[in-house]
């Protein structure tokens, strides 16, 4: 399984290497016993969703993989949406969700459970009609929302310089604030 998951060595190859060694086993073999694995598991990331889900605070991700195009063999892009629980001080739990698109439906599906808590997240339409929903509160990043004033070509630029400063001044807070206390983070913060 390390050589699949770990070192990305498709089956095949393992197959390949394995029969150098004297050792017959079939790829479809191999193949069987990672989906066999997989479902061992799914109890495991069951589990570990629903203490997602249950975190006040959840931060959520969509990041793009490339992924072979059933039938054609052709690259294609999905998409790894990752979902990270946090509660106090205990270790955050994280969970992947692989896709084969960045559709709303998505983060609809995964965050359908999730109510009354704080997400974090990008500036992604999904996650806005989600929060228009008031089911939680939602913390789009900062990052992004500068960006987006970064690459702004129209609207006005004192308008825009000042919000930039702003955010700038947001940072440098933040900054500041981890190097501090819990409850002095929490002061800064507010």
């Amino acid at each position: 399984m390390g050589k699949k998951f770990a070192d990305h060595l498709p089956l095949y190859r393992q197959a390949e290497i394995l029969l150098r060694e004297n050792i017959q086993i079939s790829r479809q073999v191999l193949s069987q016993w990672v989906i066999k694995c997989g479902l061992l598991l799914k109890p495991l990331f069951n589990e570990m969703t629903k203490k997602v889900l249950e975190s006040k605070t959840v931060y959520i991700d969509e990041v793009p993989v490339d992924m072979l195009k059933p039938g054609n063999g052709k690259v294609h892009q999905g998409y790894m949406w990752v979902l990270v629980g946090v509660e106090g001080p205990n270790p955050a739990y994280r969970v992947y969700n692989f896709r084969t698109d960045r559709c709303h439906r998505n983060a609809l599906e995964l965050l359908k459970d999730y109510k009354d808590g704080v997400l974090h997240s990008d500036k992604y339409g999904a996650y806005e009609a989600l929060a228009s929903k008031k089911q939680f509160v939602w913390c789009p990043c900062w990052a992004h929302i500068r960006r987006k004033f970064l690459d702004g070509e129209s609207g006005d630029p004192k308008f825009v310089k000042l919000i930039l400063r702003k955010i700038r001044y947001l940072f440098m807070f933040e900054r500041i604030a981890w190097s501090r206390s819990e409850e002095e983070r929490l002061w800064i913060r507010k």
